[in-house]
């Protein structure tokens, strides 16, 4: 244990990329947690893909310490600030981008930082880019912006933290240029007016280009961290970039938790003798609903701890995995490095031979640049010829398409303000996408009523229908709020398969579902081209605890094997539906269309969007629905349960906040799909015969 440092670096990448990938370098060697970068390379109005920074490819593409880089909310400016966060330090201190203070040039982020000395606290990161230009080439005198002077008073009225690093484009003597001008003498007089402190401690240039050297790149914090601030540094070392890299730390005053436990890699022959271990305290017995959800939790616990026993501790270090990056290009790099510093020496000195040095490391540079190149290119084509699996290039492609995977920030209410922190933003956002959403209280106690058929119970659940569940999931597949992953019940199924056979018949029987079994987990998806400070720029997707999955994915499979196969689906239904997709869909449409075409007739297509269709489906129409299809009575009671009952919280809401909805199905549930299909498909079959429908698209064509 070591008391723990926020490593931060700051740096104008220049829009180069050698620049960013010596950037990577530093991460990878543990130099700095958080980046604080400007005039950052982009790509498609995106930061530049490259996987050694954020997690646009984190995964499958192992190129670098996993992490984030947030920019600006507006899609329509390239961004020219930017900050990258690592995954753990993001996680830890729940990093939260803060929309009101984004734009093309400044980026802002919040971080609950819990101090040992002085409790717990906000702290407010900031990059910003001051340019000297407007977009009509004319010279900015005040390089302040009003979003800027709005940051400060606003960490200033709630006494937060603020570091914010600058690319100022400008010189003053408060920060060691030997002059100041016009831009210098403004940002100063900021610096009086809201105090900060620029914590430049040297006079050693921060820009080098060719024959100039000055000092542009400040890094300002305000009067609560200057005692907090240490190491701060500029490093004298190519960069790849006309701007030189700066470290600096901050002491938190926390305790750096080193180790953590990995689940892949349990030990599973462990996992199986203590799992049996607990299961043998266990009691099949339930005679009331407290006893249930007793129960319920016991096998749950006996589970987790069998697992969390079975792995061990291990020292989380950080990894080099640059697959790319190989010594070849190394050593190129050091070459390129050596030729740097002995042209600046020869230089300083006024050395006849100077030029020459200078012209042999941009030799050197440019060549280094296109290895690269060529070697990146080279590692991507051979890893992509290397899938072979549907699921994995489905990953990439989705990866590729919206690389960004925009966590939840600071959201714009209706009447034009902003939400003051994550808490109130997944209040604000539950309320639109749940209309009607309240907190959840405690469950009421309630009675069994046995008056089901356990003939049908015993029809549904068996040991083949349960190991056939069990062994459709995919083993790592995200667990919901019980920590459970589905390889848990797979490699112990001969000792769960009693308990959860007696489980799902008592929970069929009685109607009742165990308290733990209603917890979801809701995370909410940035939709690609959609505002990030909106929140219909968001989809919500739930994780449900895998054991009551697996008794949904049985009744589910009965509904299709036995009650759609009485009185199936309208023909037109293509979504959601086996063997059948969009694809199908859209040929029908165009099929449509050339006949009519050839007909020389006229063609009319009607689509219809239902907005937030999971999330608004009434409960009685779902019911009603239900029993139309002849579903048995028992089931019907107990997909309604599960969908009134259901709790659902943020899985990254520090508050931890638990909700009741008024209506809808979980995206993510298993049978919810086809509960779906089940209500709409009284209208299918009101429209003609000629409708096509995939998901919640329906194409009309009248010819």
């Amino acid at each position: 244990m070591v008391r723990e440092l926020l490593k931060f670096g700051q740096l104008n990448v220049g829009k180069r990329e050698p620049a960013l990938i010596e950037l990577t370098n530093k991460i990878v060697s543990g130099m700095a947690n958080i980046f604080l970068l400007t005039e950052q390379l982009t790509r498609r109005d995106k930061p530049k893909k490259m996987g050694d920074l954020g997690n646009f490819i984190s995964k499958p593409l192992p190129f670098g310490p996993i992490g984030k880089i947030y920019d600006r909310p507006d899609p329509v400016n390239k961004p020219r600030a930017g900050i990258w966060v690592e995954e753990t330090i993001r996680k830890r201190y729940n990093c939260t981008q803060l929309h009101q203070f984004c734009n093309q040039d400044t980026t802002t982020l919040s971080f609950d930082i819990d101090y040992v000395k002085g409790g717990s606290k906000k702290l407010i990161v900031a990059s910003v880019y001051m340019p000297s230009y407007d977009i009509n080439k004319k010279f900015i005198c005040e390089p302040v912006t009003t979003l800027l002077r709005n940051l400060t008073s606003f960490a200033s009225n709630n006494n937060y933290d603020l570091i914010i690093g600058a690319d100022t484009n400008a010189h003053s003597i408060s920060w060691h240029c030997p002059t100041d001008n016009t831009r210098g003498l403004a940002i100063s007089d900021f610096c009086i007016e809201k105090i900060l402190f620029p914590i430049n401690n040297n006079d050693i240039p921060t820009f080098v280009s060719g024959n100039r050297e000055s000092i542009i790149d400040v890094t300002f914090v305000n009067e609560n961290l200057i005692s907090k601030i240490n190491d701060w540094k500029v490093d004298i070392l190519c960069s790849f970039s006309d701007h030189r890299m700066i470290f600096f730390n901050m002491s938190t005053d926390n305790e750096e938790i080193s180790r953590s436990k990995i689940k892949k890699t349990t030990s599973w022959k462990k996992y199986l003798i203590l799992l049996k271990k607990n299961l043998e305290k266990i009691n099949l017995v339930v005679t009331s609903p407290q006893e249930f959800d007793t129960l319920a939790n016991d096998i749950n616990n006996a589970i987790v701890q069998a697992q969390e026993m079975s792995c061990k501790e291990k020292v989380i270090a950080r990894k080099d995995k640059k697959c790319w990056f190989d010594e070849k290009l190394e050593a190129e790099r050091r070459n390129c490095r050596k030729a740097f510093h002995a042209a600046r020496l020869a230089k300083s000195k006024n050395k006849n031979y100077a030029d020459d040095l200078i012209n042999n490391y941009k030799m050197l540079r440019d060549n280094y640049r296109e290895s690269c190149r060529k070697t990146a290119s080279l590692a991507w084509k051979n890893h992509t010829e290397k899938l072979d699996k549907i699921h994995e290039t489905a990953r990439l492609q989705k990866a590729l398409e919206n690389p960004r995977c925009e966590k939840l920030g600071t959201l714009k209410k209706t009447d034009g303000s902003f939400t003051k922190d994550l808490k109130e933003s997944y209040e604000y956002i539950f309320s639109n996408h749940f209309p009607g959403t309240k907190p959840w209280k405690n469950r009421p106690q309630t009675n069994f009523c046995v008056d089901n058929d356990l003939e049908i119970i015993h029809e549904i659940i068996n040991d083949d229908s349960i190991k056939e569940a069990v062994n459709s999931l995919g083993s790592w597949k995200a667990c919901g709020d019980d920590k459970i992953h589905p390889i848990q019940l797979q490699k112990g199924l001969n000792e769960l398969l009693p308990f959860l056979n007696f489980l799902f018949k008592k929970s069929l029987e009685f109607s009742y579902l165990p308290t733990c079994w209603l917890n979801c987990e809701a995370i909410f998806l940035h939709k690609p081209g959609k505002s990030q400070s909106s929140s219909d720029g968001y989809r919500c997707i739930t994780l449900i605890n895998h054991i009551p999955k697996i008794l949904e994915k049985i009744i589910e499979r009965r509904l299709r094997a036995k009650e759609l196969k009485e009185n199936p689906l309208h023909d037109a239904q293509k979504g959601f539906t086996a063997n059948r997709s969009i694809d199908d869909a859209l040929h029908e449409v165009v099929s449509e269309i050339e006949s009519a075409l050839g007909n020389d007739c006229e063609s009319v297509a009607v689509f219809i969007d239902f907005t937030s269709a999971f999330n608004l489906i009434s409960f009685e129409k779902i019911k009603e629905a239900l029993a139309k299809f002849k579903t048995p009575p028992l089931i019907i009671k107990w997909l309604s349960q599960f969908l009134e009952d259901r709790i659902i919280s943020a899985r990254e809401d520090p508050s931890k906040t638990k909700y009741s909805t008024p209506s809808g199905v979980p995206q993510g549930g298993v049978a919810a799909p086809l509960m779906f299909n089940l209500v709409i498909d009284p209208l299918i079959r009101e429209l003609t015969k000629a409708t096509n429908l995939f998901n919640k698209n329906s194409s009309h064509i009248k010819a």
